[in-house]
């Protein structure tokens, strides 16, 4: 009987890692790459950075403050006090993806990996930069 116990405690914890596993098509990252594009082209832009290090800030890990923030505003991953909001997010995902699919398989990803990542608690201008970075990984974590 103990073995059984123990098999379909196995079965439970397998069932729940494979629910949380990064569910996102080759069409969904695109998407959501696409939908971006001009939003990172205009915070290049605005934040001083020359175009031509787009390649280098999707292989480096030091990106600009600037520009990540710029990033997570303009697309509306943060709401106007710098707070991860689903429902902005969501409003916000399916004007810049352009598909409700897409859209919603992105946003519970993001959702997903805020949820486990991320502090939407302190309101001061540090908090505000940790939501951002921990957006901006969970981006990164999902496009690959």
């Amino acid at each position: 009987m103990c073995k059984f116990r123990v098999l379909l405690l196995c079965f439970a914890v397998v069932a729940v890692h494979f629910n949380h596993i990064n569910c996102l098509y080759d069409e969904d990252k695109k998407v959501l790459r696409d939908g971006l594009e001009s939003i990172a082209h205009d915070c290049l832009h605005g934040c001083g950075i020359d175009e031509t290090e787009i390649e280098n800030i999707e292989a480096d890990d030091n990106v600009d403050q600037c520009f990540k923030k710029c990033i997570m505003t303009d697309a509306g991953f943060l709401d106007q006090d710098g707070k991860y909001n689903k429902d902005i997010l969501n409003e916000s995902l399916n004007k810049v993806i352009g598909n409700q699919d897409n859209a919603e398989r992105i946003l519970n990803e993001l959702d997903h990996c805020f949820s486990e990542n991320g502090d939407n608690t302190e309101v001061d201008e540090e908090a505000h930069m940790k939501r951002i970075d921990v957006l901006f990984a969970c981006l990164r974590q999902i496009r690959e």
